[in-house]
Protein backbone atom coordinates (compact mmCIF):
# COMPACT_ATOMS: atom_id res chain seq x y z
CA UNK A 1 0.00 0.00 0.00
CA UNK A 2 1.32 3.01 -1.37
CA UNK A 3 1.61 6.47 1.32
CA UNK A 4 0.39 9.76 0.42
CA UNK A 5 0.99 12.49 3.15
CA UNK A 6 -1.71 14.07 4.45
CA UNK A 7 -1.72 17.59 5.00
CA UNK A 8 -0.43 19.37 8.06
CA UNK A 9 -2.29 21.88 9.76
CA UNK A 10 -1.64 22.82 13.64
CA UNK A 11 -4.16 23.75 16.23
CA UNK A 12 -5.62 27.67 16.87
CA UNK A 13 -7.18 26.80 20.73
CA UNK A 14 -5.73 26.74 23.33
CA UNK A 15 10.52 29.86 17.76
CA UNK A 16 14.22 30.36 17.25
CA UNK A 17 16.53 30.25 14.97
CA UNK A 18 20.04 27.85 14.19
CA UNK A 19 23.65 28.62 15.00
CA UNK A 20 25.14 29.39 11.91
CA UNK A 21 28.26 27.52 10.53
CA UNK A 22 28.69 30.62 8.24
CA UNK A 23 27.13 33.86 9.29
CA UNK A 24 24.70 34.74 6.69
CA UNK A 25 25.09 38.55 6.01
CA UNK A 26 22.55 40.80 7.47
CA UNK A 27 19.92 42.52 5.67
CA UNK A 28 17.13 41.60 2.55
CA UNK A 29 17.21 38.65 1.15
CA UNK A 30 15.45 36.37 -1.75
CA UNK A 31 14.16 33.16 -0.02
CA UNK A 32 12.54 30.11 -1.18
CA UNK A 33 10.48 27.86 1.55
CA UNK A 34 12.17 24.73 0.88
CA UNK A 35 11.98 22.56 4.52
CA UNK A 36 8.77 21.95 6.08
CA UNK A 37 9.36 19.53 9.33
CA UNK A 38 7.33 18.70 11.81
CA UNK A 39 9.85 17.61 14.60
CA UNK A 40 7.12 16.60 16.77
CA UNK A 41 6.81 17.03 20.73
CA UNK A 42 9.42 18.11 23.53
CA UNK A 43 9.56 19.65 26.54
CA UNK A 44 10.09 23.57 26.29
CA UNK A 45 10.88 26.11 29.23
CA UNK A 46 9.99 29.64 29.29
CA UNK A 47 9.64 31.65 31.99
CA UNK A 48 10.57 28.70 34.02
CA UNK A 49 7.52 27.25 33.08
CA UNK A 50 7.77 24.24 31.23
CA UNK A 51 5.96 22.47 28.80
CA UNK A 52 5.03 19.71 26.29
CA UNK A 53 5.31 21.82 22.59
CA UNK A 54 4.81 20.33 19.13
CA UNK A 55 7.28 22.15 16.93
CA UNK A 56 7.96 22.57 12.98
CA UNK A 57 10.93 23.65 11.44
CA UNK A 58 10.38 26.38 8.49
CA UNK A 59 13.60 26.47 6.54
CA UNK A 60 14.45 28.90 3.69
CA UNK A 61 16.67 28.38 0.66
CA UNK A 62 18.53 31.73 -0.35
CA UNK A 63 19.43 31.46 -3.99
CA UNK A 64 20.88 34.26 -4.33
CA UNK A 65 22.88 34.36 -1.09
CA UNK A 66 25.84 32.13 -1.73
CA UNK A 67 28.48 30.42 0.42
CA UNK A 68 31.89 31.95 -0.39
CA UNK A 69 34.81 30.60 -2.60
CA UNK A 70 36.52 29.57 1.18
CA UNK A 71 33.33 28.00 2.54
CA UNK A 72 33.80 23.64 2.15
CA UNK A 73 30.38 23.93 -0.32
CA UNK A 74 30.85 27.08 -1.94
CA UNK A 75 28.87 28.39 -4.44
CA UNK A 76 25.89 26.74 -3.07
CA UNK A 77 22.61 28.49 -1.71
CA UNK A 78 22.86 29.48 2.06
CA UNK A 79 19.94 28.10 4.12
CA UNK A 80 18.47 29.66 7.23
CA UNK A 81 15.65 28.32 9.75
CA UNK A 82 13.28 29.23 12.32
CA UNK A 83 11.77 26.52 14.89
CA UNK A 84 8.14 27.50 16.40
CA UNK A 85 5.36 25.72 18.20
CA UNK A 86 3.43 24.02 15.73
CA UNK A 87 -0.29 26.35 16.67
CA UNK A 88 -2.43 28.32 14.81
CA UNK A 89 -3.93 30.03 17.77
CA UNK A 90 -4.86 34.53 17.36
CA UNK A 91 -1.37 35.10 19.15
CA UNK A 92 0.76 32.02 18.05
CA UNK A 93 3.75 32.91 16.74
CA UNK A 94 3.56 30.61 13.75
CA UNK A 95 0.41 32.28 12.67
CA UNK A 96 2.18 35.71 12.85
CA UNK A 97 5.01 35.00 10.38
CA UNK A 98 2.17 33.25 7.90
CA UNK A 99 0.33 36.28 8.77
CA UNK A 100 3.00 38.85 7.74
CA UNK A 101 4.26 36.57 4.69
CA UNK A 102 0.84 36.69 2.98
CA UNK A 103 0.26 40.18 3.80
CA UNK A 104 -3.02 39.74 5.11
CA UNK A 105 -4.75 38.29 8.33
CA UNK A 106 -6.34 34.76 8.60
CA UNK A 107 -10.06 33.74 10.16
CA UNK A 108 -10.01 31.08 12.63
CA UNK A 109 -11.27 28.87 10.42
CA UNK A 110 -8.80 29.51 7.90
CA UNK A 111 -6.30 28.94 10.51
CA UNK A 112 -7.41 25.67 12.09
CA UNK A 113 -7.60 24.70 8.24
CA UNK A 114 -4.23 25.93 7.30
CA UNK A 115 -2.30 23.30 4.92
CA UNK A 116 1.47 23.71 5.77
CA UNK A 117 2.39 21.87 2.92
CA UNK A 118 1.20 24.59 0.22
CA UNK A 119 4.20 26.72 1.54
CA UNK A 120 6.77 24.94 0.12
CA UNK A 121 8.46 26.20 -2.80
CA UNK A 122 6.68 29.81 -2.37
CA UNK A 123 8.75 32.77 -2.46
CA UNK A 124 9.61 35.40 -0.43
CA UNK A 125 12.04 38.05 1.08
CA UNK A 126 13.44 37.73 4.44
CA UNK A 127 14.69 40.27 6.78
CA UNK A 128 18.22 38.95 8.53
CA UNK A 129 19.52 40.31 11.57
CA UNK A 130 22.53 39.06 13.83
CA UNK A 131 22.06 38.64 17.40
CA UNK A 132 24.65 37.53 20.10
CA UNK A 133 23.98 34.42 21.74
CA UNK A 134 22.33 34.25 25.29
CA UNK A 135 24.48 31.79 26.94
CA UNK A 136 27.96 32.48 24.77
CA UNK A 137 27.98 36.27 24.19
CA UNK A 138 31.18 35.22 21.39
CA UNK A 139 28.31 33.75 19.57
CA UNK A 140 26.87 35.56 16.64
CA UNK A 141 23.52 34.19 15.09
CA UNK A 142 21.72 34.92 11.98
CA UNK A 143 17.92 35.66 12.75
CA UNK A 144 14.72 35.67 10.64
CA UNK A 145 13.76 39.32 11.53
CA UNK A 146 10.91 39.92 9.15
CA UNK A 147 9.05 38.07 5.95
CA UNK A 148 7.31 40.13 3.16
CA UNK A 149 5.75 38.00 0.20
CA UNK A 150 7.47 38.30 -3.91
CA UNK A 151 4.19 40.85 -4.69
CA UNK A 152 4.77 42.67 -1.97
CA UNK A 153 8.40 43.21 -2.76
CA UNK A 154 7.30 43.82 -6.50
CA UNK A 155 5.16 46.95 -5.32
CA UNK A 156 8.69 48.63 -4.23
CA UNK A 157 10.55 47.24 -7.37
CA UNK A 158 8.39 46.73 -10.29
CA UNK A 159 9.83 43.48 -12.51
CA UNK A 160 11.07 41.93 -8.93
CA UNK A 161 10.78 38.15 -8.98
CA UNK A 162 12.60 35.50 -6.31
CA UNK A 163 15.26 33.50 -8.44
CA UNK A 164 14.08 29.74 -9.00
CA UNK A 165 14.74 26.99 -6.42
CA UNK A 166 17.74 25.42 -6.63
CA UNK A 167 17.15 22.65 -3.60
CA UNK A 168 14.48 20.01 -3.88
CA UNK A 169 11.62 20.59 -1.36
CA UNK A 170 11.37 18.74 1.80
CA UNK A 171 8.06 17.85 3.37
CA UNK A 172 8.40 15.62 6.63
CA UNK A 173 6.17 14.82 9.67
CA UNK A 174 6.43 12.76 12.73
CA UNK A 175 2.37 12.09 12.50
CA UNK A 176 3.14 9.84 9.66
CA UNK A 177 5.11 7.65 12.20
CA UNK A 178 1.74 5.57 13.06
CA UNK A 179 1.06 3.60 10.88
CA UNK A 180 4.02 1.40 8.77
CA UNK A 181 2.98 3.07 5.32
CA UNK A 182 4.08 6.24 6.80
CA UNK A 183 6.65 5.30 9.24
CA UNK A 184 8.78 3.29 5.33
CA UNK A 185 7.90 6.51 3.53
CA UNK A 186 8.90 8.62 6.55
CA UNK A 187 12.17 7.00 7.12
CA UNK A 188 12.60 7.02 3.72
CA UNK A 189 13.41 10.94 3.52
CA UNK A 190 14.46 11.16 7.19
CA UNK A 191 17.67 9.12 6.13
CA UNK A 192 18.66 11.81 3.89
CA UNK A 193 18.38 14.29 6.65
CA UNK A 194 21.59 16.08 8.25
CA UNK A 195 22.60 14.83 11.98
CA UNK A 196 21.28 17.92 13.89
CA UNK A 197 17.60 17.84 12.06
CA UNK A 198 17.70 13.75 12.92
CA UNK A 199 18.73 14.44 16.13
CA UNK A 200 15.62 16.86 16.76
CA UNK A 201 13.26 14.15 15.91
CA UNK A 202 14.51 11.44 18.05
CA UNK A 203 13.99 13.90 21.40
CA UNK A 204 10.30 13.50 20.50
CA UNK A 205 7.76 11.73 21.87
CA UNK A 206 6.43 10.67 18.36
CA UNK A 207 9.75 9.04 17.95
CA UNK A 208 9.80 7.50 21.00
CA UNK A 209 6.51 5.96 20.48
CA UNK A 210 7.37 5.37 17.19
CA UNK A 211 10.43 3.06 18.48
CA UNK A 212 7.91 0.74 20.40
CA UNK A 213 5.71 -0.20 17.40
CA UNK A 214 6.20 -4.01 15.72
CA UNK A 215 6.65 -1.34 12.23
CA UNK A 216 9.58 0.47 13.68
CA UNK A 217 12.51 0.82 11.29
CA UNK A 218 16.28 1.29 12.96
CA UNK A 219 18.17 4.58 11.09
CA UNK A 220 20.10 4.23 8.34
CA UNK A 221 23.97 3.67 10.08
CA UNK A 222 24.75 4.36 13.58
CA UNK A 223 22.02 6.33 15.26
CA UNK A 224 22.85 9.56 16.11
CA UNK A 225 22.75 10.90 20.21
CA UNK A 226 20.96 13.80 20.56
CA UNK A 227 23.33 17.06 22.58
CA UNK A 228 22.30 18.76 25.60
CA UNK A 229 21.86 22.08 23.30
CA UNK A 230 22.54 21.02 19.98
CA UNK A 231 23.39 23.62 17.35
CA UNK A 232 22.23 23.13 13.77
CA UNK A 233 23.93 25.17 10.90
CA UNK A 234 21.94 27.10 9.01
CA UNK A 235 23.76 27.91 6.60
CA UNK A 236 23.30 23.97 5.12
CA UNK A 237 21.38 23.85 2.42
CA UNK A 238 19.21 20.41 1.92
CA UNK A 239 21.39 17.39 1.33
CA UNK A 240 22.91 17.04 -2.32
CA UNK A 241 21.42 13.84 -3.17
CA UNK A 242 17.82 16.54 -3.29
CA UNK A 243 19.82 19.43 -5.47
CA UNK A 244 18.97 20.04 -8.65
CA UNK A 245 15.07 20.25 -8.75
CA UNK A 246 13.73 21.67 -12.00
CA UNK A 247 13.13 25.56 -12.01
CA UNK A 248 9.44 26.84 -11.09
CA UNK A 249 7.55 28.98 -13.38
CA UNK A 250 7.13 32.45 -12.07
CA UNK A 251 3.70 33.70 -11.60
CA UNK A 252 2.80 37.30 -11.11
CA UNK A 253 0.36 37.39 -8.72
CA UNK A 254 -0.86 40.94 -6.29
CA UNK A 255 -1.21 40.78 -2.51
CA UNK A 256 -5.04 39.84 -3.28
CA UNK A 257 -4.74 36.77 -4.60
CA UNK A 258 -2.02 34.79 -2.74
CA UNK A 259 -1.59 30.78 -3.52
CA UNK A 260 -0.44 30.27 0.00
Amino acid sequence: MSFTPPPTTAPVSGGGSDYQAYLIPAGSHQARLVWLIVTGTVEDTFKNETKKKKKVTLGFELPTTLLPNDHPRKGEPCFISKTVVLHMGEKAGLRAFIEEWRGKRLTDTEASQYDFGKLLGQPAVLTIGHDTGVKDPSKVYANIKSIVSESAQRNLMPGFTVAPQANKSVYLSVDWLTTKEGAEYFMGIFNTLPKYTKEAIMKSDEWQVFTRQPFYIQPAGDAPVAPAQPQAPASTPAPQAQVQAEPRAEDVIDDSQLPF
